[in-house]
């Protein structure tokens, strides 16, 4: 009979031992930490150890106060175990800080420990100050006039580098001070610049327009000559002694010049330009003009309200030439009771009739001679308005 010794099994549980590395993200160095928003940051970057095959690395960017409670990751991804991530910077702030998550398994790195700010782009607020006005720049203001020192200024207290540039005929034409002081020596519309720096390096340019008058304007050779009751919405409009034009509609950078004893009447403004003369006078028949620039000498009768008004010592101005035509022909009329005919040898010819109410009721043009039909008109006085060139001739018509 044979016998067995069992000596027994023995089991030693030694332990999973794993050879798969720990997994570490290390956040390289941000050396800038003043961004503009909008701006990019940088952010670099090395892993090391195992992820999985599907893992990404990506950026998570905290709150403005430098908490992870909340973040807002990239969308740019990366595979790579060493690499240079990027995020936009679209909000605004002192304590932002940044760091590296990867997807699988899911790990951070410390983020950089120090304060990343994000600040705004200036915004330029232009104003300026003379002698008659001060105020906000709009567009196409009219601001003071030939000669007169003008202050300018920008009414965004955080910028530091000032940039002004306001065209060649101003003195000095550029500047780098907060509130330059201008002087301009030709009147008429101007395009001025400025670019504002604040201590983040971050620059914002705009462009202005606004415009400088002189107390000794010239009338454009194309203005329409008033010597009677007349309405209309020309662009330049010359109010004779006895004349009366009454504005329609809103039109911009309208001019009006009103000799003594002529008389302007407005609506509703949007931005022109008035040079009412000693004995002239201004009412207004709908309301108060918005934005309806005066140029006034003292013993001008002016009715309205809220009028942007300017003050010249001594206001003249006279009658533009037109260089290429001072020689134009003499416009000649003859008329029929049914029939106006109208000759200017050579010469481009316009012709509009109106009836007593300043309504045009006929326009037409040629070139050196014109025959209007008038038999559809109805009976009644009609003024002819006739332009060739720089001359202007108005006359009376009886149908």
């Amino acid at each position: 009979m044979h016998s067995f010794r069992v000596l027994g099994i023995f089991v030693i549980l030694m332990g999973v031992v794993s050879n798969t590395p720990a997994q570490t993200i290390t956040l390289g160095q941000i050396t800038k930490l003043l961004y503009c928003v909008n701006d990019t940051l940088l952010v670099p970057y090395t892993a090391t150890g195992s992820f999985a095959g599907d893992n990404q690395f990506l950026i998570q960017l905290s709150t403005p106060d430098g908490s992870f409670t909340s973040w807002t990751n990239s969308t740019e991804r990366s595979t790579k175990m060493t690499g240079t991530l990027v995020i936009p910077l679209s909000s605004t702030g002192n304590g932002f800080r940044v760091r590296i998550a990867s997807s699988d398994p899911y790990d951070t790195s410390f983020n950089n420990g120090q304060n990343i700010a994000v600040e705004a782009y200036p915004s330029p607020l232009i104003q300026f100050m003379s002698s008659n006005r001060s105020g906000g720049l709009g567009s196409g203001q009219y601001i003071g006039f030939v000669g007169d020192p003008i202050l300018f200024s920008d009414g965004e207290s955080n910028s530091l580098l000032f940039a002004w540039n306001f065209g060649p005929d101003a003195s000095p034409d550029t500047s780098i001070n907060a509130a330059p002081v201008i002087e301009f020596s030709t009147p008429g519309p101007k395009t001025g610049s400025l670019t504002v720096t604040n201590a983040s390096g971050c620059a914002t340019h705009i462009e202005f327009t606004f415009n400088i008058m002189s107390c000794t304007p010239v009338i454009p050779p194309n203005a329409r000559i008033v010597t009677d009751n007349e309405s209309g919405s020309d662009l330049v409009v010359w109010i004779k002694a006895g004349g009366t034009y009454s504005a329609v509609g809103d039109y911009l950078n309208q001019q009006f010049f009103v000799d003594p004893g002529g008389q302007l009447q407005t609506g509703w403004r949007t931005v022109c330009l008035a040079y009412i003369g000693p004995g002239a006078s201004l009412t207004d028949g709908t309301g108060a003009p918005g934005l309806l620039n005066l140029v006034l000498t003292p013993g001008t009768n002016i009715n309205c309200e809220y009028c942007d008004t300017f003050y010249c010592p001594s206001l003249s101005y006279s009658l533009g030439v037109n260089e290429d035509n001072k020689e134009s022909p003499a416009i000649s009329f003859s008329q029929s009771p049914d029939d106006l005919y109208i000759r200017c040898e050579g010469e481009p010819l316009e012709l509009r009739l109106m009836n007593v109410l300043g309504e045009e009721v006929l326009r037409h043009s040629a070139t050196g001679e014109l025959d209007c039909d008038l038999t559809p008109l109805a009976s009644g006085v009609y003024f002819a308005v006739v332009q060739s060139g720089t001359r202007r001739e108005i006359r009376k018509i009886v149908r």
